[in-house]
């Protein structure tokens, strides 16, 4: 009886334990990749930049943002009510104080929204937060009701080396979002900005939210 030759199969053994343990690796390292983060470039019309790259603090977040349903009832005696625009607001606050703050519409049937804040006069508030007119506040943006900063959409950034404060007349976000319907909450968040200030500034950045 012939005796098969074992030694090409024991040579093979190391290669495909090599290749397990490189697959197992990359499964390690996709999970650990999923960071609470963002990072953003602002570049200025004159050649000037500001960078900034950070962690999200979420001892301080419990989600990505809160969702408001724009509901939408069928007529017909099969009416029914459907959840597919949702009115987006989020406060990401980063390791030292930086922030973001954005307001936008997420539907279930696009990927991205365009932005045109829409203030209704020219006047400027006061604000801590990019949230709340404060006339104490450390930092200046456009309102359109003296109570709320930043219109009904907005993107405002706050932070970076060097300092700076960037709120957006126009641009757009792509999403890839998870909106929790029955807490009216963002659960998870992958965001992509491409944003324009009156001063011609282009801001371009992501945020990446993970909520317990």
């Amino acid at each position: 009886m012939e005796k098969k030759d074992t030694r090409m199969l024991s040579r093979g053994l190391p290669f495909r334990r090599a290749i397990t343990a490189i697959a197992l690796l990359a499964v390690m390292l996709s999970c650990t990749n999923a960071k609470d983060e963002g990072e953003l470039t602002v570049l200025g019309p004159d050649g000037g930049y500001t960078y900034f790259k950070g962690d999200l603090n979420m001892n301080l977040m419990s989600n990505c943002g809160t969702a408001t349903a724009q509901t939408t009832t069928g007529s017909g005696s099969g009416s029914s009510t459907t959840k597919n625009l949702w009115d987006i607001e989020s406060y990401f606050i980063f390791t030292y104080g930086e922030f973001i703050f954005t307001r936008f519409t997420y539907s279930k049937l696009k990927n991205s929204y365009s932005l045109t804040p829409s203030t209704t006069s020219t006047s400027t508030c006061n604000t801590i937060d990019g949230i709340y007119c404060n006339a104490s506040g450390t930092l200046t943006c456009e309102t359109a009701d003296s109570v709320r900063c930043g219109g009904t959409k907005s993107f405002i950034f706050s932070g970076g080396t060097p300092a700076t404060v960037f709120q957006a007349v126009t641009g757009t976000v792509d999403y890839q979002m998870n909106v929790d319907e029955s807490n009216n909450v963002v659960r998870n968040a992958d965001l992509e900005f491409e944003m324009i200030d009156k001063s011609g500034r282009i801001l371009q950045g992501e945020i990446h939210c993970y909520a317990p």
